[in-house]
């Protein structure tokens, strides 16, 4: 496995099923897709080198390339369903990488397309964070919800971690 020491990726979860809002991740927000402002927002990072978004829908790939994010696999539907954790789709994500000899990131800034209302300053602060904390190997936007325990996080010293 080939870690870059400075490369990072920007991951986009999008995946097709949704109980709530069908199709949530491509209804149109102010004109475009919902997940077209967070594939803009890290496209305009200059701390963030590659934009993919990790979808199990070939519908989802062809707007997120559209918009300039890289799509380059299909999430399988076993860890795409409502039960699924974020740390199964970024698996895969670095065990793709590997397996089609692409260098691995060091560190992986996960946005959500259900959070479009993100300013870029926040972003690349966030970002030069991990930059200059190597020890830190992941990032994470999230909001106060009322929602499950387990998808809920906690801020341990400037450092989240999960709730359970």
């Amino acid at each position: 496995m080939n870690i870059e020491s400075n490369l990072i990726h920007a991951i986009i979860p999008a995946r097709a099923g949704s109980k709530a809002i069908k199709n949530k991740n491509i209804i149109p927000v102010l004109g475009k897709p919902l997940i077209a402002w967070s594939i803009e927002l890290a496209l305009q990072s200059k701390l963030i080198d590659e934009v993919f978004v990790s979808t199990d829908s070939s519908k989802i790939q062809s707007i997120a390339k559209h918009y300039g994010a890289k799509a380059p696999y299909t999430r399988p539907k076993k860890i795409s369903g409502d039960n699924s954790i974020d740390i199964e789709f970024i698996k895969y994500h670095i065990d793709w990488l590997d397996k089609n000899n692409f260098s691995i990131p060091n560190a992986i800034v996960h946005l959500r397309p259900t959070g479009p209302a993100r300013c870029l300053s926040d972003l690349n602060d966030a970002v030069s964070i991990i930059k200059k904390n190597p020890k830190l190997t992941g990032l994470k936007s999230i909001s106060l919800a009322k929602n499950t325990p387990y998808k809920m996080w906690i801020d341990n010293k400037n450092i989240i971690e999960p709730l359970l």
